[in-house]
């Protein structure tokens, strides 16, 4: 069964966080998931968050392979529509954080 309403997707745990994460700085996993461990979300809801983000079209996810022994570190970074999904998140935070 498909949901009918993307949006629903965004509910998920950290999502937002995740969003707002990577219109700082583009971010591998390993790094979002030490953010994560911040008190934003665990390894597997980062994880869940990412997988939910990629179906929306709204980040990138590329394979790097690091080091001598060809590590696989997966890097995320926003696609042209997560950025600005990404910036009316910020907005309404910023408008939250108002007076």
């Amino acid at each position: 069964m498909t949901n009918a309403y993307p949006i629903s997707l965004l509910e998920k745990k950290a999502i937002l966080q995740i969003l707002l994460r990577l219109l700082e700085v583009s971010s591998n996993q390993s790094d979002l998931i030490k953010h994560g461990s911040d008190g934003i979300a665990s390894q597997g809801a980062v994880i869940s968050s990412l997988e939910n983000l990629k179906k929306l079209g709204l980040v990138n996810e590329e394979v790097v392979l690091r080091g001598i022994t060809k590590s696989k570190a997966l890097y995320y970074s926003l696609t042209d529509k997560g950025r600005d999904v990404a910036r009316l998140v910020l907005k309404i935070q910023e408008r939250l954080e108002a007076e």
